[in-house]
C-alpha cells in the first residue's frame, strides 16, 4: 500500500491553518476543505504559496491520474520503465521532482504521449 506524507503550510509565525483545521474537524469532508482552502486563500501570502506549488501538484496530479486509469500499481509501471517503485511513489507524493526524461519514461511505460503545456494566465481586464 502507498504511503502519504502531508506536510501543512506553515505561515512565518508558526501556525499551520489547514492542521488546525483538520484537528478541529476530525473527519474531513470536501465540501468543508473546500470552505476552508477558498477562505485561506484570501490571505495573500497562503495565495503565493499555494499558486506557486500548483506546476508540481498538476503534475503528480497527471502522473497518479495516468496510471490509475490503466488500472495500474507503481510496481506494474516500475516494472515496465526500468524505474524502482520507491522513486514512482516519491514522484506521486510529491517528494522528488521528475525531470522530462522520466517524464518520457512514464508515458512511454503507461503507452501515453508526454505533452507541456503552456497557457496563458488569466488577466483582469480592466
Amino acid at each position: 500500500m502507498d504511503q502519504f506524507k502531508v506536510e501543512f503550510y506553515e505561515k512565518e509565525n508558526g501556525e499551520e491553518p489547514a492542521k488546525d483545521f483538520l484537528e478541529r474537524e476530525g473527519k474531513q469532508n470536501m465540501s468543508s476543505f473546500n470552505e476552508f482552502l477558498n477562505k485561506q486563500l484570501d490571505d495573500p501570502e497562503f495565495k503565493k504559496e499555494w499558486e506557486d506549488i500548483q506546476p508540481e501538484m498538476d503534475v503528480i496530479r497527471a502522473i497518479m491520474e495516468a496510471r490509475i486509469s490503466q488500472n495500474m500499481t507503481q510496481k506494474e509501471l516500475a516494472e515496465r520503465t526500468g524505474i524502482n517503485q520507491a522513486d514512482i511513489s516519491k514522484l506521486e507524493n510529491g517528494t522528488r521532482n521528475p525531470s522530462l526524461k522520466l517524464l518520457k519514461r512514464l508515458a512511454d511505460g503507461m503507452d501515453m504521449n508526454l505533452s507541456l503545456v503552456f497557457t496563458p494566465k488569466n488577466v483582469i481586464k480592466g
